[in-house]
């Protein structure tokens, strides 16, 4: 288990990046792992979200009941 926030964000940025700059048409995001996403971790979901928004989607799978509610309180749900 694990954290989406702060201390993992910048590491999560860089290898999203990679991902969706490296021509993927669609990218599985699966937070099975992941307890808790704080802001910087949603920010690096929207930007991997908007990278591939001309050329694929990020689809978000197995969210724990957590995280899908910091999902649907920050509107995550509508935008991605």
């Amino acid at each position: 288990s694990g954290k989406l926030d702060t201390g993992s964000s910048d590491q999560a940025h860089e290898k999203m990046t990679e991902i969706a700059t490296s021509g993927q048409v669609r990218v599985v995001l699966n937070l099975s792992r992941v307890d808790y996403v704080g802001s910087a971790g949603l920010r690096v979901i929207l930007g991997t979200s908007k990278l591939l928004q001309s050329q694929g989607e990020l689809v978000i799978c197995a969210a724990n009941e957590t995280v899908g509610e910091i999902q649907l309180t920050s509107g995550f749900d509508r935008i991605l």
